[in-house]
């Protein structure tokens, strides 16, 4: 897949009336940006590289980066990941190293009482499997996780950049956008992905709007 030139090459005579925005020269080119680089992002960029091939330019941003990729920031949570994304950490070559940290949750009991309650009764309780017998769930450190996924991310060289950065702004252009950094930066891609979180900077500027509520209870998910 060629890369999708920068929007200036596109329409010679087009021009902005913001004085404040990124010179040409700071445009660069690719195929696809991913604002965002947890686990879901990395996972995407090397799904996207395998199946677009070495001659793609992969972007993934993330303001944590650090020369090698990694988020230095320690992330102490850890999450429940489905069956099904088990098999796509399999299928990008990352779950060997890490099931054995990953604990299968093989049954889930639900009690609607105080942890000091002599007696807990259990109102719901299931058999959490998938069809195949495998666990439907598992509970993982997002810092072996992203660990694991980002040296994933290295053994597929050039065609994926990590880029340490923050999204300043995108604009909509026909046929691509325009991802605006904070430091001066432009990448231009004819696909972006807004990876960053739920209150997602890009889905906020890119006009997309979420319906939400509380359900005023808390889960936790940890590794014991």
């Amino acid at each position: 897949m060629s890369a999708v030139k920068p929007p200036a090459e596109r329409n010679p005579s087009a021009k902005s009336a913001d004085a404040g925005k990124v010179p040409e020269a700071h445009t660069e080119a690719c195929d696809v940006a991913i604002v965002g680089g947890g686990p879901v992002g990395l996972a995407l960029a090397c799904v996207l590289a395998d199946a677009l091939g070495t001659d793609a330019r992969i972007a993934v941003i993330d303001r944590a980066f650090g020369g090698t990729g990694v988020p230095p920031v320690r992330d102490p949570r850890a999450s429940a990941l489905s069956a099904g994304s088990k098999r796509l950490l399999d299928a990008v070559g990352v779950w060997a190293a890490l099931a054995p940290y990953a604990q299968p949750v093989a049954a889930v009991d639900i009690t609607d009482s105080s942890l000091n309650d002599t007696f807990r009764p259990v109102l719901i309780s299931y058999d959490n499997s998938v069809e195949t017998g495998e666990p439907a769930t598992y509970i993982l450190e997002n810092d072996r996780l992203r660990a694991a996924l980002s040296q994933a991310v290295a053994r597929r060289g050039g065609t994926i950049a990590c880029i340490a950065g923050e999204l300043a702004g995108w604009e909509a252009h026909d046929g691509s956008g325009l991802v605006r950094l904070g430091d001066g930066r432009g990448l231009s891609a004819s696909l972006a992905v807004a990876a960053d979180g739920r209150s997602s900077a890009l889905r906020q500027a890119a006009g997309i709007n979420v319906i939400d509520w509380q359900y005023g209870q808390v889960g936790i998910v940890a590794t014991v």
